[in-house]
């Protein structure tokens, strides 16, 4: 097994012990056991079977949108999202996400800013799907004012977010455009200390320049959340 191998396992390791740890220290064990006893198995084994087809899926999205720059194993995109994930649930503030990005950024090579940001492209799909169910269930439910301002304010925060990545992306890949004349402007000074880790970034936000990738990886993460929609709505309604 190559040395990024190893790396990848150790990480995985160590995460696993460490979210036992961690559930133990807030789950009651008995209560548990308890649980698990009352629990539909059928349902239980759909349940973690679907959850798992979800990883699967998102791990491909990843695949497609770091196309543009390099063609990752989906056996290494998969056990990589999955060593994330655990880190998502374990570490706070998301810091899994940068432990995914690093993982896989020394198995296979690829710079560690070009990884994360695809991971934030990755984010982007996902805030549209979220933004997508938030306005059906506008629909079917009287939300109070605050309800639809967070949503109206999500969007905002999403568009803003979406055309900066855009005009980065656009700065060192759409020769003449509006980015690139404006990074000209900026001072050298400023440039120089950040000039090599933001072309790293846009580097994985290369999939924006593909109409087709980013259809695909739309259709991706519908799947994927309609998906997890039936896995929690059986688990609410089984």
């Amino acid at each position: 097994m190559k040395r990024s191998r190893w790396i990848l396992a150790t990480v995985g390791l160590v995460l696993s012990a460490a979210a036992v740890f961690v559930l133990l220290k807030q789950v009651s064990a008995r209560d548990l056991w308890l649980n698990l006893r009352r629990a539909d198995p059928g349902w239980l084994l759909a349940a973690c079977l679907l959850t798992t087809v979800v990883y699967w899926i998102r791990a491909w999205r990843w695949g497609e949108i770091l196309s543009p720059v390099a063609r990752v194993p989906g056996g290494r995109l998969f056990a990589t999202t999955m060593v994330g994930f655990l880190a998502i649930n374990t570490l706070p503030a998301r810091l899994g996400e940068l432990v995914r990005a690093y993982a896989l950024a020394r198995s296979e090579r690829i710079k560690t800013g070009t990884v994360l940001g695809s991971v934030v492209i990755e984010r982007i799909f996902d805030l549209a799907a979220l933004i997508g169910f938030w306005a059906l269930s506008l629909l079917f439910a009287p939300y109070p004012p605050w309800f639809r301002w967070s949503g109206y304010l999500t969007i905002a925060l999403s568009v803003t977010v979406t055309a900066g990545l855009w005009l980065l992306h656009a700065s060192h890949h759409v020769p003449s455009s509006f980015g690139s004349r404006l990074k000209r402007l900026l001072p050298a000074r400023l440039k120089a200390p950040v000039q090599r880790p933001v072309a790293s970034f846009a580097e994985g936000l290369r999939v924006l320049g593909k109409p087709s990738t980013v259809a695909y990886a739309g259709l991706l993460t519908l799947v994927m959340w309609i998906v997890t929609g039936a896995i929690f709505l059986w688990s609410v309604f089984p």
